[in-house]
């Protein structure tokens, strides 16, 4: 493909152009002449090289694309661009940065990711308007450059899938606002990032973290694939702005003083060897969603009904029983306490000591009442709050139904493979909008058809792997109802007699 020279020149106002994908071996001699040209895009073709194409003629330019090519070195005349700002060069064959990209200082987005690259120059440091550098999936290590802390307007940087193992120098960048660390090898954090907001260290064989100074501007924090057991007790303290906090695949046993992050939402603690959660968890009043899923809890603590939590999974752990929701608000002074009309009528707004309840109540404090209202007798905000409530794998028996049908917006239920016979009559939360219901692997020999027949809105029921010998024919009344697997049960109809056996 070709650009004719009399239409280049007729296109007197063309800003942009685009030839992605087109298999092209060189850049069209032609594009050197569109003189107003901002962003030229060739990802995607086999371009081998960019002397002869003249590219610095085309002086105007901002935007330009050249990733998944075929490239290895750049044109020394690249140093002419004046407005050149975003330059992708991710997934080219360049085993070293060259050095002409450090003299384009208009630059603000340089892409390397995916080369062959083993070192950055110390040169880097002349992009002082620099925002973003990407190097991900590089052979950079074990260091980068001292004189990256002199991209004093840098606010991403991506380092994943190298080899670096220090990131002190990155600590001095006074303005990193996104730092993605993935997959490095036994990498050592223990600076302070005074500007940090995300920070993603997945896979990098850490054993410890230091995060002091930081907690100010950090919301999200990605520590998951890792090798933590024993996290600081101090380590919370300086994340209270946190908004999202990973830790999935590691090896911690405990998470003492999370009540301290006030703002936290998103809490993913999977796949490690938690024997227990503090009381103190019910002080994260920002808390929607709870993944503890795959770890060693035995049980949960009352706290969990504080939280505003509107997911929760607990599978794969060794429960036997799950609490049940208190019956009056928190007394006053208490580590959950507040007032009546607060949890009527606002968010809950938890006290900040962490300490255990007294186990005798104080002889000067009045005993409690139920709270009533407009609302009825006092109900705790995860009542309300959760949509999907996941207990798969443990070892709940029937009696877990009775503290789940305090749930009153429950949506999707899964209680698959635990111990439960038979569901008690009224028990099953929220008939009139659960959607997804999870019964496999239990021990169950009928489903309650009155319930059955109450559940108007289910889309989804799984009962395989039960003991059921009949299906009860109020099932035929959720005319809703998309996904209906009975499969490995002791299903047995006559088919001569199907308007009795087959209704449903």
């Amino acid at each position: 493909m070709d650009l004719p020279l009399d239409f280049v020149q007729n296109c007197s106002i063309l800003r942009e152009l685009r030839m992605a994908y087109n298999d092209l071996g060189r850049v069209p001699g032609n594009v050197r002449s569109i003189v107003y040209l901002q962003v030229l895009d060739l990802r995607g073709n086999r371009i081998k090289d960019l002397e002869r194409a003249h590219l610095e003629d085309a002086r105007e330019l901002v935007t330009l694309l050249l990733q998944c090519n075929r490239l290895e070195t750049i044109p020394d005349s690249f140093h002419t661009f004046e407005y050149l700002r975003i330059l992708n060069l991710s997934g080219n064959n360049f085993s070293k940065v060259p050095l002409v990209l450090c003299r384009i200082v208009s630059l603000e987005e340089l892409d390397l990711s995916f080369n062959e690259i083993t070192d950055i120059p110390e040169e880097i440091g002349q992009l002082s308007r620099l925002r973003k550098l990407l190097l991900f999936g590089n052979r950079i290590g074990p260091y980068l450059p001292s004189a990256i802390d002199r991209l004093l307007r840098l606010r991403k940087l991506d380092i994943r899938q190298n080899g670096i193992l220090n990131l002190d120098d990155i600590c001095k960048l006074p303005v990193l606002q996104e730092l993605l660390v993935d997959y490095n090898t036994n990498v050592i954090l223990s600076g302070s990032f005074k500007t940090l907001v995300k920070m993603s260290l997945v896979k990098c064989n850490m054993t410890d973290i230091n995060l002091s100074g930081t907690g100010e501007t950090l919301t999200s924090l990605d520590l998951s694939s890792n090798k933590l057991s024993n996290l600081p007790p101090t380590l919370f303290e300086h994340l209270r702005s946190l908004e999202v906090l990973i830790l999935e695949n590691n090896s911690i046993s405990s998470i003492a003083g999370i009540g301290t992050m006030k703002r936290l939402k998103v809490l993913m603690i999977a796949n490690n060897n938690l024997s227990s959660l503090p009381e103190e968890i019910g002080l994260l009043e920002s808390l929607i969603t709870l993944d503890i899923h795959s770890n060693n809890l035995s049980e949960l603590p009352t706290a969990i009904w504080r939280l505003s939590l509107i997911s929760l999974n607990v599978s794969s752990n060794l429960l036997d029983t799950f609490p049940d929701p208190p019956k009056t608000a928190p007394l006053n002074g208490g580590p959950f306490s507040n007032s009546a009309l607060t949890y009527l009528e606002g968010p809950m707004q938890m006290s900040s000591s962490i300490s255990s309840p007294s186990p005798s109540r104080p002889k000067h404090l009045p005993t409690p009442l139920p709270l009533q209202g407009s609302c009825g007798p006092y109900s705790p905000p995860l009542a309300m709050s959760l949509h999907s409530l996941c207990l798969s794998d443990n070892r709940l028996p029937d009696e877990v139904m009775y503290p789940l049908s305090h749930f009153t917006n429950l949506q999707i239920l899964n209680l698959s493979h635990n111990y439960i016979a038979e569901i008690p009559r009224n028990k099953i939360p929220n008939v009139g909008h659960i959607v997804e219901l999870y019964l496999s692997g239990n021990q169950l020999t009928s489903l309650p058809a009155e319930d059955i027949e109450r559940l108007r809105n289910l889309r989804v029921l799984h009962v395989n792997g039960n003991r059921l010998t009949t299906l009860p024919a109020e099932l035929g009344k959720i005319n809703r109802l998309v996904v209906l697997d009975v499969g490995c049960n002791m299903l047995k109809y006559n088919i001569s007699n199907w308007p009795y056996d087959w209704n449903w």
